[in-house]
């Protein structure tokens, strides 16, 4: 037996996925003692389909499922062989479709052969054992030479002979099959995307236009396609973008004119972003239908809250003792967590009162005192109390993000709002009044 030197197809690199060989029709071949009917072919003949190595030649495949007259249908001589026969006896040449597979290692290929094979090799044999290269479909032009079958490793012009055992005739051959590639693996991501905000990894966002980096998936068996991506507005529950086609490993979704996606984010939700990937770059994956065979996988995602970039003030001040214009809070330093550089500040209060600063999650305005409560929600208290000094009525507390109170509450991604109490005995009235308020949203 030879082996043709032609490969159906030869792959580069190193896959490793499952071929799959699958014939589907044969018509014509060899009359038998002057039967002349299609169909009728030699007794005794097999054929056989198989995978080979291209690297060496061995067959992959290991399956035998043929029907012959002489009880011996999966041996030559003797010598079981790894493929698939089909006696040309079984009563028809639209076969039922067998089918063989085998993973092909890294570093080889797959060629694709369907063979004519004799069961008994006996005298009136004129073909003996014949491999031949299948392509997508053959067609005899004359005598089936077109498959360029070998016999003692040289080609024959009449694939029969003219024996008793049978004889050939011109475009009397043809043959359909499918062959198809699969990867039961998909793609695989070392490492979740990444939020991007003023050039750093943030959970946090503060302008219009979001930005995620990810590093590409990997596929060892056939390659990865192209990566997709998929963001979900997990404040409304909607998904906004959904399988979106992506090229290369980072996108901008937002207002920027140059964001490679146009999208409105909106103040206070949280976006969810995952990037999936698509196997199948070579060799190309598919079902035995000619369908799409690739696997998608989806990366772990990323969430980031969008958030304001400066604090907000908000709610009223009432006047006090020591200002017609009430007092007013601000603060100094950055809304930083990690940097722990935030300070509270209050003016224009009665220098030499108490007071004390507090913040908590709800924004509200109910009268309180000679001014308004602002702050709504469980509230936390800044102990301890302040002394307001002159000569503008002033009040700072450095804010301790590290301390156990804060710590629980004060994180990357959240928003507090903060309000100074204090004491007013000459303004009359309840004795106590209150600062405006001021919302500050917090960075990594």
């Amino acid at each position: 037996m030879s082996i043709l030197t032609f490969a159906l197809l030869a792959l580069p690199a190193a896959p490793d996925v499952r071929a799959h060989f699958q014939p589907t029709f044969i018509d014509g071949g060899c009359w038998v003692n002057s039967q002349r009917p299609w169909g009728a072919g030699d007794p005794d003949r097999f054929y056989r389909v198989a995978i080979f190595d291209e690297s060496n030649g061995n067959v992959f495949n290991a399956c035998a499922d043929g029907c012959g007259d002489d009880g011996n249908e999966n041996t030559v001589d003797g010598v079981t062989f790894d493929d698939c026969g089909i006696n040309t006896g079984c009563g028809g040449w639209d076969i039922g479709d067998p089918e063989v597979s085998k993973v092909i290692p890294r570093n080889s290929g797959a060629w694709f052969y369907l063979g004519l094979w004799d069961d008994d090799f006996d005298a009136n044999d004129s073909l003996g054992d014949n491999w031949f290269f299948a392509s997508g479909y053959i067609s005899g032009t004359y005598n089936n030479n077109n498959a360029a079958p070998y016999y003692a490793d040289n080609p024959i012009g009449n694939v029969c002979g003219n024996d008793v055992e049978g004889i050939g005739d011109a475009n009397n051959f043809s043959v359909s099959l499918r062959v198809w590639f699969t990867d039961d693996d998909g793609p695989v991501f070392s490492e979740a995307p990444v939020a991007i905000d003023n050039g750093v990894i943030s959970p946090t966002d503060d302008d219009d236009t979001m930005e995620f980096l990810w590093t590409p998936a990997s596929d060892e068996d056939s390659g990865v396609v192209g990566h997709y991506i998929t963001m979900q507005d997990l404040t409304t529950g909607v998904t906004v973008i959904e399988n979106h086609f992506v090229v290369g490993s980072s996108i901008s979704i937002g207002l920027d004119p140059a964001a490679n996606i146009p999208f409105p984010p909106s103040q206070g939700h949280t976006y969810r972003f995952w990037v999936g990937a698509k196997n199948g770059f070579y060799p190309h994956l598919n079902d035995r239908f000619g369908g799409d065979g690739s696997t998608v996988t989806w990366s772990d995602p990323v969430d980031v809250l969008i958030t304001s970039a400066l604090p907000e003030f908000y709610c009223s001040t009432s006047p006090n003792s020591a200002s017609s214009r009430g007092a007013r809070i601000n603060f100094g330093g950055s809304n930083s967590v990690s940097a722990n550089d935030l300070q509270i500040i209050a003016n224009f209060a009665p220098a030499g009162q108490p007071g004390l600063f507090y913040y908590g999650p709800n924004q509200v305005e109910v009268p309180f005192g000679n001014g308004a409560r602002c702050i709504g929600g469980f509230v936390t208290r800044l102990n301890p109390p302040i002394n307001i000094s002159a000569p503008w009525g002033e009040a700072i507390h450095f804010l301790d993000t590290t301390s156990p109170s804060n710590a629980a509450n004060i994180q990357p991604g959240t928003a507090w709002n903060f309000q100074f109490w204090f004491r007013d005995p000459a303004g009359g009235g309840a004795g106590f009044n209150l600062t405006d308020a001021v919302r500050i949203p917090f960075a990594p």
